[in-house]
């Protein structure tokens, strides 16, 4: 298992349904690959859970609320990441984005869109719609909420 950190273009424009789709000739089983998002402090973790019988690539993609896929102001969202995930494994990973270099995602409430190709395709099989097609979808845009960050200041040290 390893964690892929894709360039944000081809992280975002693959997030935003703008790679080429295959149409693919086998329809994947929506249990096959489970996305869940967890928040600890500022810190944002995509994991998925890969029960496919292949390798697979996920990226992720974070939109503040009330943004989304396909908006002009926000055309590629607040946050973005890969993952790379072998068969039968579940993988979870901080997200590593180079517009933050503090690797704190900023306060508020986003959705995070996601979608999974068998690796090295641009196949994509599981996901939310965008980027899937309607009706294709085996998930669902994941909310999350980063806390405020305040600090604490005792003299002149704060943290």
């Amino acid at each position: 298992m390893k964690l892929r950190i894709l360039p944000a273009a081809l992280a975002i424009s693959g997030c935003l349904g703008l790679l080429p789709m295959s149409t693919g000739t086998a329809l994947a089983a929506p249990n096959d690959v489970i996305a869940a998002v967890q928040v600890d402090g500022y810190t944002v973790s995509p994991t998925i859970t890969n029960n496919s019988s292949g390798r697979i690539q996920c990226g992720f993609v974070g939109y503040i609320d009330p943004t989304g896929p396909g908006r002009q102001d926000n055309p590629n969202g607040d946050f973005g990441a890969g993952l790379t995930v072998d068969p039968g494994s579940t993988l979870s990973r901080p997200i590593v984005d180079p517009r933050y270099p503090d690797q704190h995602i900023p306060d508020g409430n986003y959705h995070v869109w996601w979608q999974c190709a068998p690796d090295g395709t641009a196949d994509f099989r599981w996901g939310t719609t965008p980027p899937l097609p309607a009706g294709q979808a085996t998930g669902n845009p994941i909310p999350i909420t980063v806390p405020s960050r305040t600090k604490t200041c005792i003299g002149s040290v704060c943290i």
